[in-house]
């Protein structure tokens, strides 16, 4: 086999598995009901609160008062998004008391993207006082985002 069958084979082989890639990832579908109870229940338990709107996203901002308020702008479709979450909650339950963590997805509160002024995700805002005071943007290890927080929270 020549050089440039043996580049033609390869490139074909490629774009074989990253459509076997594509396929088996989107092929992940759920019920609708059983998105919604999952989603109803993430935002009613656990460290990271989900923010659905910007009435919601002010509340937030407006009851932190002098508090540190973390918060998470991902997308369902992002994979470093869904690396991040897990590590984000193990986060945000060793640093409960020293802020508090909320996730809004930016497909569907597009206005807080803009406000933070969102390039990239993950996208992780830190805001003290109704002020933006840090933020971690792409997939970093976990120790950047707990010295942020400790960093940011003044304890």
């Amino acid at each position: 086999m020549g050089f440039t069958n043996c580049l033609k084979y390869t490139a074909l082989i490629t774009a074989a598995m990253m459509m076997v890639l594509v396929v088996s990832c989107g092929n992940e579908k759920k019920e609708p009901q059983e998105e919604n109870n999952n989603a109803a229940q993430q935002e009613q338990s656990g460290p990271v609160k989900k923010i659905t709107s910007m009435e919601q996203y002010n509340a937030a901002v407006e009851q932190s008062g002098d508090k540190l308020v973390v918060f998470d702008l991902y997308a369902d479709w992002c994979m470093p998004c869904r690396i991040l979450s897990p590590t984000l909650e193990k986060i945000a339950e060793r640093y409960a008391s020293q802020a508090s963590f909320y996730k809004i997805n930016i497909d569907k509160v597009p206005q807080v993207s803009q406000f933070f002024g969102v390039r990239g995700i993950p996208h992780v805002a830190l805001m003290k006082n109704k002020t933006v005071v840090d933020a971690i943007i792409g997939l970093q290890p976990e120790e950047n985002y707990a010295k942020a927080i400790e960093k940011n929270s003044g304890k």
